[in-house]
């Protein structure tokens, strides 16, 4: 009969007290026969094997406890005797019953104890699912988002006079790469301030938006002296080149 090499077997502490405790034989024996009795009915060669029944065979058995055959034997009687076990024997094996086996396995215990074991199993998969599932439609939701912002800027930004897109976008730009982006709120507030500081002229709009961008700030502000003295020069050179040989007082 092949023997379960998994699982468990109950000890009590009270086992302590029994009287062959400090026999190492019959101790030994009796530890042997909990721990390969059947847990649930089964069947060996055609016979029934029920719960808290073991079947062994003496040669068998002393090798694998480490103890003779004739110690094995005195063992079992002594067990016998003292009501522990019955036993039963053929040609080809013994079978050993261990009376009040369910007062030492008790199958109710051992049943609920299993029970918890995989609802805690499951709870904990059930638990993560949801972390993991929640998480999932969390980047999701922030790609979609990041997607749809992306959509509604680039629309702001094209609502805008043509002559401010390509500095509109380096803004925009400049500000993902100060880990900083611009949200559609943030893009109308930028675009309603640049309106109050230039008073509405293109070209002053122009430099206040790479004023901000060479100096990455987040926002935009009234143009320094020196960029506005700049502007002023890059108009006088313009004028110029338009009219080298005209004079003005």
């Amino acid at each position: 009969m092949k023997e379960i090499e998994n699982g468990w077997i109950k000890l009590n502490k009270k086992i302590l007290k029994w009287g062959w405790y400090s026999d190492v034989n019959v101790k030994i024996t009796f530890l042997h026969l909990l721990l390969v009795a059947n847990y649930e009915e089964g069947e060996y060669l055609g016979q029934k094997i029920k719960r808290g029944q073991a079947v062994i065979g003496l040669k068998a058995t002393s090798k694998k406890i480490g103890i003779s055959i004739q110690n094995l034997r005195t063992a079992l009687e002594k067990l016998e005797k003292s009501g522990e076990i019955t036993r039963k024997s053929t040609n080809k094996f013994t079978l050993v019953t261990i009376e009040n086996y369910s007062k030492y396995q008790d199958r109710e215990a051992v049943s609920n104890n299993n029970a918890n074991k995989r609802l805690t199993n499951d709870q904990q998969t059930t638990n993560k699912r949801p972390t993991n599932d929640q998480q999932h439609l969390r980047n999701k939701e922030y790609k979609n988002n990041k997607n749809i912002r992306n959509i509604y800027i680039s629309d702001i930004v094209a609502s805008e006079p043509a002559q401010l897109h390509d500095y509109l976008n380096d803004f925009v730009q400049m500000r993902k790469s100060i880990k900083a982006p611009l949200t559609t709120r943030a893009l109308k507030s930028v675009l309603k301030e640049l309106e109050r500081l230039s008073g509405g002229d293109i070209k002053t709009k122009i430099a206040i938006l790479e004023q901000s961008v060479v100096k990455c700030w987040k926002t935009v502000y009234p143009l320094s002296i020196n960029n506005s003295q700049k502007s002023d020069d890059k108009g006088r050179q313009r004028e110029f080149k338009e009219d080298p040989y005209s004079i003005n007082f």
